[in-house]
């Protein structure tokens, strides 16, 4: 992120099939799966966009972000609309 850039290029078949992956993990809230997805280094940072609360500060490494995604999970699972795949 911090150059700009992205740090390897993946097709979008590629790009689905992660997404796919990360989002299935994440509503199951599991933290295993969600752990061989994310990169070592991984930032996860809150913003309510001023709507709502949030969080003091980032979360950072896998072991972080993983935890808190597969308990955030919980409160998201009864969106239907968050789960919507956008084209």
């Amino acid at each position: 992120m911090d150059e700009g850039r992205p740090r390897f290029e993946a097709d979008r078949n590629e790009r689905e099939e992660l997404a796919e992956r990360f989002f299935d993990a994440f509503r199951e809230g599991d933290v295993d799966g969600l752990r061989g997805l994310l990169a070592a280094d991984v930032h996860m940072v809150g913003d309510g966009g001023g709507k709502a609360s949030q969080w003091a500060k980032a979360r950072i490494g896998v072991d972080n972000v993983a935890g808190c995604s597969s308990r955030s999970s919980r409160h998201w699972s009864g969106s239907a609309s968050w789960w919507s795949r956008v084209r």
